[in-house]
This record gives C-alpha cells, structure tokens and sequence, in this order.
C-alpha cells in the first residue's frame, strides 16, 4: 500500500510545485490622453501672412474708380512697418496723390491698416497680392477689381 501513497504525495507536491506565484505588478496610475497633452509643452506656431508669406516690397494695380477708367495705385509695405501709397485717377489727375505713414497688423496677421494719413485702408496679405477690403474688414463690394499684385 506504500505505492500509492507515495504516488499520492507525488501528485501533490507536483501540483503545490507548479502553482503560479502570483507577482503583484506596481501600482501605476493611467492617465488619460488629454491629461498627458496638458502636461506637454505646447509649441503650436499659428502661420499666418505675417510671419509666413514675404508680403514686404511694392504693389500696383488698377483699382474700380466711379468716373474714370480706374485709380492707379501702388503701395509699398515696408518691413519696419511704414508705407509709401501712390494713387493717380486716370485721365483725371495729372500727378499722382503720395501718402507716407504706418500700418499695423491685425490680431489673426492677415490684414494690414494703413493709418490715418492712408485713410485706414484695410488690405488683406495674400500670397502675391494684395486684395483691398472695406472698412470692417470684409470683400469689398461691386463691380471691378480691388487687387494689387506684387511688383517684381
């Protein structure tokens, strides 16, 4: 009777022997995706006209004009941020009306302000030209074109 008591006690020491030890892991808190995002540096660059196109140098274009063939213009946007704007009426004007002063960038970079002595002209920066807006900032309306390309 000796053998299977000893096979017993064989079964259970190969079933104690091969029990898994249960290893217990650290703790480790999961954070969640935007929680790690805030705990990131933020290093956003919004591109804009202003930091991103090379909109400094000399526009010209032929702008609508009620009672003429159209006012020729040229602005000069400078990188220290003053202007020299030219304006003649064709076939009305016989020099053309010179007008120097500063210009200031709006909050999003995209649009330019000249200041009063330029009437507060509100130009947006574009790749190229320059397309003139009205006085809140909008398309200017009607008929015609109200963009000044950039001089080469």
């Amino acid at each position: 009777m000796k053998v299977p008591y000893t096979l017993c006690l064989l079964v259970v020491l190969t079933i104690i022997s091969c029990k898994k030890e249960q290893k217990t892991e650290p703790v480790v808190e999961k954070t969640q995706p935007e929680q790690i995002a805030d705990s990131l540096p933020k290093f956003t660059v919004d591109h804009n006209s202003e930091n991103s196109l090379d909109w400094n140098g000399a526009y010209k274009g032929s702008l609508p004009c009620a009672d003429c063939p159209g006012i020729i213009t040229e602005l000069t946007l400078n990188i220290d941020g003053t202007y020299v704007l030219s304006s003649q009426a064709e076939n009305k004007d016989k020099t053309p009306h010179v007008y120097k002063g500063t210009f200031t960038w709006d909050e999003s970079g995209s649009i330019v302000t000249l200041d009063a002595e330029g009437d507060h002209l509100k130009f947006k920066v574009q790749e190229g030209c320059l397309k003139m807006l009205d006085k809140f900032g909008e398309p200017k309306q009607g008929k015609g074109n109200y963009i000044l390309g950039k001089k080469q």
